[in-house]
């Protein structure tokens, strides 16, 4: 799983993932789904890569006992090399601390890896106690980054500095049509890139029997998600308003208040509606 966090000035990519112990073909697999991602978006994305790899990066330091030998993950070894940093041990030279245990062994085999601009932000990597508050078998490392004004002044980390406009929805302004338009040309366009079979109007238990090889969910969600984009694009009211150089001195809880109440505003508009429902029908 990863995600496209736009903040203010600054553009992260967060990839989440989990790397099975035992099983070589899928991890394999799972390892160059990450390098793909990465590879197509670091040079304008400041990335995280973080989750279970059931793998640790130093058998000395992060395994209470040297009783079996685990080999070391090659994504690790790529990862240092795009100049990624696990952010624990940084932070923590010659810590001790693990994420999980059989009660038996512990060892560190979650992490969470830096781009190296956002290392140099980083102020903090601790790995927190979750079994009394989850009940999980994992603990739970965190990394605490500082993102100001100036963190993000470098060109990996520029979000829409090379645009003039931006894109601003008019949903209030919305009407039946037009949510029947979108309605339509989302459909209508699912239904073109969508493999056929998992558009039939009744499943039968073996159509949900698929060939492993045939389903990447990554790949039908880029499809659905350019779907609503173009659908919505074409469809529902918006402006391009024209970006304005805003005064560097900012009162920090006026502006958070501000982006609240027109977030606010926008769930409003579409909850009132009563013909949102089509945007999730069909």
């Amino acid at each position: 799983m990863y995600a496209f966090i736009f903040l203010k000035k600054c553009k992260l990519l967060v990839i989440v993932a989990y790397i099975p112990p035992s099983d070589e073909t899928c991890a394999t697999m799972v390892i160059g789904k990450i390098q793909e991602i990465v590879n197509k978006n670091e040079r304008t994305w400041q990335i995280v890569i973080m989750g279970d790899f059931n793998r640790i990066p130093n058998k000395l330091l992060d395994k209470s006992s040297q009783t079996t030998n685990l080999k070391r993950c090659s994504l690790f070894t790529w990862m240092e090399k795009k100049s990624f940093v696990d952010a624990f041990r940084r932070l923590n030279p010659r810590a001790r601390k693990y994420t999980w245990s059989n009660g038996h062994t512990s060892t560190r085999i979650d992490q969470i890896w830096l781009s190296e601009n956002l290392m140099n932000k980083a102020l903090k990597a601790d790995i927190i106690e979750m079994g009394t508050v989850t009940g999980s078998d994992h603990e739970l490392p965190i990394v605490e980054i500082l993102l100001d004004r100036s963190n993000c002044a470098d060109s990996k980390c520029r979000a829409g500095q090379t645009s003039a406009s931006r894109m601003v929805w008019k949903l209030d302004k919305a009407t039946k049509e037009n949510w029947d338009n979108y309605r339509m040309a989302l459909w209508n366009k699912i239904k073109k890139n969508l493999p056929q079979w998992l558009l039939k109007d009744e499943q039968t238990e073996e159509s949900y029997q698929v060939p492993e090889q045939r389903v990447c969910i990554d790949q039908l969600w880029d499809i659905i998600e350019a779907a609503i984009w173009k659908a919505a694009i074409e469809t529902l009211p918006k402006k391009k308003i024209q970006n304005k150089k805003k005064s560097v001195k900012k009162d920090k809880e006026s502006s958070t208040k501000k982006v609240a109440k027109e977030f606010g505003r926008l769930i409003k508009s579409v909850a009132n509606n009563k013909n949102a429902h089509h945007m999730i029908s069909s």
